[in-house]
């Protein structure tokens, strides 16, 4: 239950040591799309837009399946 900043500082450090250096990619979009806006390279700048809101849709997909489709939340507590 302690160790979860621990679990996540280590998954965004080696995302960065290891895989931004491999593969130009950046854990940002606003990191990944000033650049291009600068460089005026476009290519694949659209899975930086894309990318966050398929994931968010596919994590309420996959929360409601879950949850029963929502009724583990009761907001009239």
């Amino acid at each position: 239950m302690g160790f979860a900043g621990i679990a996540i500082g280590l998954t965004v450090g080696l995302e960065a040591a290891f895989m931004g250096p491999i593969t130009g990619a950046s854990m940002n979009p606003v990191r990944s799309l000033a650049p291009a806006l600068v460089a005026h390279l476009w290519q694949h700048q659209w899975l930086y837009v894309v990318g966050p809101i398929l994931g968010a849709q596919a994590a309420v997909w996959i929360y409601r399946q879950l949850s029963d489709n929502f009724h583990d939340f009761d907001p009239v507590q």
